[in-house]
């Protein structure tokens, strides 16, 4: 049943990659792309949690792999000649991925005997 779990959390990555990795990104208009990254790690780092458990210490790796996730496509995008790697996108990917394990926490802690309060 885990291996279930973690195919959401996949397809997301896969969608993130992708888009990081496109000679051209989408049009915003007057809506800033850090609110995406922001939005697009923050989901993942959600979808990340379930597989991990229920730990206070699962909520950390989810963070810690959404943003080891994002800091890695950010140097990738370095070496790609159509994109840019910016320190502004990594520091929007880790608030959203630090937002969701936030609001994730209470909602699944188990108890004490499972990372509690």
């Amino acid at each position: 049943m885990r291996r279930v779990g973690w195919a959401p959390a996949l397809v997301w990555a896969a969608g993130i990659f992708l888009m990081s990795v496109r000679p051209r990104p989408p049009e915003l208009g007057a809506l800033s792309d850090k609110w995406l990254h922001a939005l697009a790690y923050a989901v993942l780092a959600w979808l990340l949690r379930p597989p991990l458990g229920r730990t206070r210490r699962a909520g950390l790796v989810a963070l810690l792999l959404a943003v080891l996730y994002g800091a890695g496509l950010e140097l990738l995008q370095g070496f790609l000649p159509w994109r840019t790697a910016e320190w502004t996108d990594l520091v929007a990917n880790t608030a959203g991925a630090g937002v969701a394990t936030v609001v994730a926490s209470p909602l699944t802690r188990t108890g004490r005997g499972e990372g509690g309060p």
